[in-house]
C-alpha cells in the first residue's frame, strides 16, 4: 500500500477493499503506515472498507485496569519487561490510533490475531476489545467491530458492495483449539470443531459461486510465508540466533554469537516447530491443509492474512487463487522476506 498510488476515475470504482495486518504496535507520535493508510482511505472514504488482519493490539491484546495504571511503577515495568507488559491505557492508545486513521471509510473491520487473545485464548481479551471498538465506534459515528465476535471462529460472511463477498475467520482460535479448554468456542457459536468451520466456509463460498459474486478469505495466519514463522531465515540468525526474538529481547542479546545452537533453532522451526504460531507446527500443518481443501472446490479470489510482519503475494496451486500477507502495519515489527 503506498500514500502515491494514482486514484482511478470515481466512476469505475465500485468497492475498495483494503487489507492491513500487525498493526497494533504503531508509533504514537505518528506511525507512518497509518499515514499512509489515511491517504489511500481519503481517496474514495465512501466506498472504502478496511479490514485490519489481527494482531490489533500488541502485545497482550486488551488487559483489564489495574491500580498500577499512569503510575512510576507502571513505566518502570514496562520498561523491564520489554514488550510482555502493556497497560490497558496502552491498548486503548494503540487501538484508538488504528480507529482514528481509517474514521472516514465506510467501514471498519478487526480480524482477531494470536496477540489481541492475550498470546493464546483468553477469552475475556477478546470480548474486552469488542466492548473498546463499541466505544470507539460511537465516537467516530462510524462502524468499527470486531469480526468474528464473542470468540467464535466463523466464517462471517460481509457484504462488500454488490459483488464481493468477504468471509472472516478467526484462525487463532482454530490453532488453539486442541491446545486449551478456554480456546474452546463457547456453547452458543455456530461452528465449533475445526471439521465444521471448514464445512462452514465451503458451504459459504458454495453459495458466494451460485450468485456470481467474488469471494475473498480474511484470517490472521498465514497459508505460505518467506519469513520467520515459515522458517525462513538469513545467515545471521543462524550465527545471532536471538535475534529470532526481535523486540522481545534486549537489542544487545542479538549480537551473541551462538552458531550451531542458531542453526539447530532455524532447521526445527522451518521443519517440525514446537511452537504453534509457526507454519511448521502440527496444529497449523493441519489448519492450512483443511483451509485449502475448504477454499478448492470454490476458488476465493483471494486469502489475505497478516502475521509476518512484512508484504508477500503468492500464486496458490490448491485453495484460493492468490494468497497475500499483509502485515506490516507497525513499522517497528518489521520483519525480512527471504527470496
Amino acid at each position: 500500500m503506498a500514500a502515491g498510488v494514482a486514484p482511478i476515475g470515481p466512476h469505475a470504482l465500485a468497492q475498495r477493499l483494503i487489507l492491513i495486518g500487525d498493526a497494533g504496535a504503531p508509533d504514537l507520535e505518528g506511525e507512518p503506515t497509518l499515514r499512509a493508510l489515511t491517504a489511500v482511505v481519503a481517496q474514495y472514504p465512501r466506498k472504502s472498507t478496511v479490514i485490519f488482519l489481527g494482531d490489533n493490539v500488541y502485545e497482550t491484546g486488551m488487559p483489564d485496569e489495574t491500580p498500577l495504571e499512569g503510575t512510576e511503577t507502571e513505566a518502570v515495568l514496562d520498561q523491564l519487561l520489554l514488550n510482555l507488559y502493556e497497560s490497558r491505557r496502552d491498548a486503548e492508545a494503540r487501538l484508538r490510533a488504528q480507529v482514528e486513521a481509517t474514521a472516514a471509510a465506510q467501514r471498519i473491520v478487526f480480524i482477531p490475531g494470536n496477540h489481541d487473545w492475550g498470546g493464546g485464548s483468553d477469552r475475556d481479551r477478546i470480548k474486552a476489545l469488542e466492548r473498546h471498538l463499541a466505544v470507539l465506534s460511537r465516537e467516530i459515528r462510524r462502524p468499527a467491530r470486531l469480526v468474528p465476535t464473542g470468540g467464535c471462529p466463523g466464517p462471517v460472511p460481509l457484504k462488500v458492495g454488490a459483488e464481493l463477498i468477504v468471509l472472516a475467520i478467526d484462525t487463532q482460535r482454530w490453532l488453539a483449539h486442541d491446545s486449551n479448554a478456554d480456546a474452546r468456542p463457547a456453547a452458543d457459536c455456530p461452528t465449533q470443531e475445526p471439521t465444521e468451520i471448514a464445512r462452514e466456509l465451503a458451504e459459504r463460498l458454495e453459495e458466494a459461486a451460485e450468485r456470481g459474486a467474488h469471494a475473498v478469505v480474511v484470517g490472521h495466519h498465514p497459508l505460505r510465508s518467506l519469513g520467520p514463522h515459515g522458517g525462513h531465515a538469513d545467515w545471521r540468525v543462524h550465527l545471532f540466533p536471538l535475534r529470532m526474538f526481535g523486540t522481545y529481547l534486549p537489542a544487545l542479546s542479538h549480537w551473541i554469537p551462538l552458531p550451531a545452537i542458531g542453526t539447530a533453532m532455524v532447521s526445527v522451526r522451518k521443519w517440525r516447530s514446537p511452537y504453534s504460531q509457526d507454519l511448521s507446527s502440527a496444529p497449523y500443518v493441519d489448519m492450512r491443509r483443511d483451509l485449502r481443501t475448504a477454499m478448492s472446490a470454490h476458488q476465493p479470489i483471494l486469502y489475505a492474512a497478516g502475521h509476518e510482519h512484512s508484504l508477500q503475494l503468492f500464486r496458490e496451486p490448491l485453495g484460493p487463487r492468490y494468497s497475500l500477507v499483509s502485515g506490516l502495519g507497525s513499522r517497528a515489527k518489521a520483519s525480512p522476506v527471504s527470496r
